[in-house]
């Protein structure tokens, strides 16, 4: 679902805004959305940022699998 939304912007910034939105082929929404999806996601951690840490290696002696991953990763 969209939403409208009024914002206050500087003309000039509007201007721009308008032709780098046409020079990319994309509507001046489209640009304001994009950039909000990215500042938005920015604040969120992603997935390394929110496991980290949290799993304890678990040893398989004799599991050649075990061995060649805990070789790999220097674990």
């Amino acid at each position: 679902m969209k939403t409208k939304l009024t914002l206050t912007v500087d003309d000039e910034v509007v201007r721009r805004s308008k032709e780098h939105a046409g020079r990319n082929s994309t509507s001046l929404s489209q640009l304001v959305e994009d950039l909000l999806r990215r500042e938005v996601a920015a604040e969120e951690p992603d997935f390394v940022g929110t496991w980290a840490g949290k799993f304890v290696l678990r040893e398989h002696p004799g599991d050649p699998r075990f061995e060649r991953l805990k070789r790999k990763y220097n674990l």
